[in-house]
């Protein structure tokens, strides 16, 4: 119904639009009088005038037959020239187009709407949904401009920062986010996630290019942690950026394989791995993407060498984590199966009591309930993640670390 009512709406103001571009082109020209016909009747009424004079004395027959005489030559030329303005009124093609292009009007604009600029399938957003949009980002940014005032008064907590740093972010105010990131990290949130999401931000900045202030973010956060995947993912960028697509898609392939198969992002990394490599002339199927971690949201059922609780560290954000020393990894080949479930419940325990006295890392208590889990001790596993809850409250709905806290506590909790 509200289609038709929309097409109907449209033809009405069409057809007045039309109307009001046809009504002087369609105004008969015997109405307005040219202007050698206005002369012609001036002429006349000064012959008329000259015959009153004579008749009344007041001019001579020689004054009254020279004045005629130059009042008559007058009248002919205006006569020639009313006769060369209705032959041009006759015929005017310049105005018979101007009216065809004026009624076709409506159909050329109704062809450019169908076939090209408009999309009449798309569904109306109504207008209460529309305020209430705008009333949320209205809502949105006086909750940011608060915290920033907030954090100007009293700028010495770091967890501030980055939670101001993730909404400027999110509403695309990259050079500020990029500002109060590095606030958080100089107040003592010095982590590999924080400077890769840095990095981003000035990256978003500058139009994606990778500059050498995000690029010496980037190099810090390896430098932390090896395996933090933002990181990772911008190196590809970068040797994108210098022309080496072999190299970004090499890189690309690479974080793939050590991000959950279920991961938020995992597609956007794959289809710009397969659009630089189809636009080099590369095969994406020639590259090894296959994961080599089990779901964010289903827990393996045995352990794999280098899971992601074992070293008690802080790592990235919901994806692969550092595993054990090489040290430990030797030792452990040497153990009993109960002397190797006993180091992993010890460095679980490490991580947990680490995770009371730091309760603000996000991270960890990821990686706990990931190590829980591995274990069978599911409760725990629910625990941590409840504990990992708040902490992602104000992260965007597409981060992998909050998506990873839902998923895991909807498929925790979901089970036996």
């Amino acid at each position: 119904m509200t289609g038709w009512i929309f097409w109907i709406s449209a033809a009405a103001l069409s057809a007045v639009v039309v109307m009001l571009l046809l009504r002087p082109l369609l105004r008969r020209e015997l109405d307005q009088p040219s202007s050698a016909a206005y002369d012609l009747q001036v002429y006349k009424d000064q012959l008329a005038e000259v015959a009153s004079e004579l008749e009344r004395g007041n001019l001579t027959p020689s004054e009254a037959q020279a004045a005629q005489a130059e009042i008559e030559r007058r009248l002919l030329r205006a006569a020639e020239a009313e006769k060369r303005q209705d032959s041009m009124r006759a015929g005017q093609p310049a105005k018979v187009l101007a009216m065809v292009l004026t009624a076709f009007l409506p159909l050329g604009t109704l062809g450019l709407y169908l076939y090209s600029l408009g999309s009449p399938g798309m569904p109306s957003m109504p207008f209460a949904e529309r305020a209430a949009e705008r009333q949320q980002s209205d809502e949105r940014e006086r909750l940011i401009a608060e915290l920033a005032a907030r954090m100007q008064e009293d700028p010495s907590d770091p967890r501030g920062w980055e939670i101001l740093a993730r909404n400027y972010a999110v509403i695309g105010r990259y050079l500020q986010a990029a500002e109060a990131y590095r606030e958080a990290i100089a107040r003592g949130f010095d982590r590999a996630d924080l400077r890769s999401s840095r990095a981003e931000a000035l990256i978003a900045a500058n139009d994606g290019v990778v500059t050498p202030q995000a690029r010496r973010e980037i190099e810090e956060a390896l430098r932390q942690n090896p395996e933090e995947p933002l990181a990772i993912y911008y190196v590809g960028v970068m040797y994108e950026q210098v022309g080496e697509p072999r190299q970004a898609v090499e890189t690309w392939a690479r974080l793939l394989r050590e991000l959950p198969p279920d991961i938020a992002g995992r597609g956007q990394v794959m289809a710009r791995l397969t659009e630089v490599a189809n636009r080099a002339g590369l095969q994406p199927g020639d590259f090894d993407t296959a994961s080599r971690l089990p779901p964010v949201g289903s827990p393996p059922a045995v352990m794999s060498p280098g899971g992601s609780f074992a070293d008690g560290q802080s790592g990235p954000r919901a994806g692969p984590q550092p595993g054990p020393t090489r040290e430990q990894m030797d030792a452990a080949q040497d153990m009993s199966p109960e002397e190797r479930q006993a180091m992993v419940q010890g460095m679980v325990e490490g991580l947990a009591n680490r995770l009371e006295e730091t309760p603000d890392d996000l991270e960890g208590w990821l990686r706990l309930a990931r190590a829980y889990a591995v274990l069978g001790r599911r409760d725990e596993a629910v625990n941590a993640l409840e504990r990992a809850e708040p902490l992602t409250e104000n992260l965007a709905t597409d981060d992998p670390r909050r998506q990873a806290v839902e998923q895991g506590l909807q498929s925790l909790r979901g089970g036996p």
